[in-house]
């Protein structure tokens, strides 16, 4: 699996649901709080917030698998 390197564009929290921009591909990506990798019960991603992730693409779409805020 690829990691990539972005920056959260912005994240819903109550609907749980946002958009990470990615510098590589110059196009932003669909991130479910699914996908979120955190020891917290509430998982949110911060807007602006440096994320490295894993992308997820078959015939039809692209979306974050797996992501992690970087420290």
């Amino acid at each position: 699996m690829k990691r990539f390197k972005g920056e959260v564009a912005w994240f819903c929290k109550s609907r749980g649901e946002g958009m990470i921009y990615s510098p590589d591909h110059q196009q932003v990506f669909y991130v479910h709080y699914s996908a979120i990798n955190s020891n917290q019960d509430f998982k949110v991603l911060n807007k602006g917030a440096e994320v490295e992730f894993v992308l997820y693409t078959n015939l039809y779409m692209s979306q974050v698998e797996y992501v992690k805020e970087v420290a």
